[in-house]
């Protein structure tokens, strides 16, 4: 568990449809059951930048990951989990380096069936809630197509906003779309 004294997880909410939604840090248990959540996310939208089996780690590296991310204080991965199935994740990438660990890269996913719920939006929260308490991410960036209206759209409502553009860097059925960079700074 991280150190953040004033967050603790997991976090429980109760979703529309009277399930159970339990918001809790990955652990390398969860390595074959998150490597078959992105091989089925990645086949269930256009937003990622992968696409069905894609994600070619093995359960060993997949636990090696999740480790290194508890190892370290200023990284999060979380996973959204309900009736003890994993049907969303969140991570938050930063680098070790003095000059850049004030930074993390964030990426989140739900899988299809659970969209239009809020879970996009309780992760990235979840996520906000740990940095504010976190003493050393005071930065969070994301990358988003450009097509990707719904979600551009809750990430300005919470707060995010666009710093800038990667043209053409995505390319999906014969077009290419734009990455739009987007950040939000929690510092003083």
């Amino acid at each position: 568990m991280h150190k953040s004294s004033n967050f603790k997880l997991p976090i429980i909410y109760n979703l529309p449809a009277g399930s159970e939604l339990l918001i809790r840090e990955a652990h390398p248990d969860d390595s074959e059951e998150i490597i078959s959540y992105v091989n089925q996310v990645g086949g269930e939208t256009d937003f990622l930048t992968f696409t069905k089996g894609e994600f070619t780690k093995t359960v060993e590296e997949e636990r090696s990951i999740l480790q290194s991310y508890l190892d370290v204080e200023n990284q999060i991965y979380l996973v959204a989990v309900v009736d003890n199935k994993i049907i969303g994740l969140l991570n938050l990438a930063a680098k070790q380096k003095p000059r850049l660990r004030h930074v993390g890269e964030m990426g989140v996913s739900v899988l299809k069936d659970f969209w239009g719920l809020g879970i996009g939006r309780l992760l990235v929260e979840s996520l906000l809630q740990w940095a504010y308490c976190n003493p050393i991410i005071k930065k969070i960036n994301l990358l988003v197509v450009e097509n990707n209206l719904r979600a551009i759209e809750l990430y300005k409502r919470i707060g995010f906003k666009e710093e800038g553009r990667f043209v053409n860097d995505f390319y999906l059925d014969d077009t290419y779309y734009d990455g739009i960079t987007m950040g939000i700074w929690l510092g003083e």
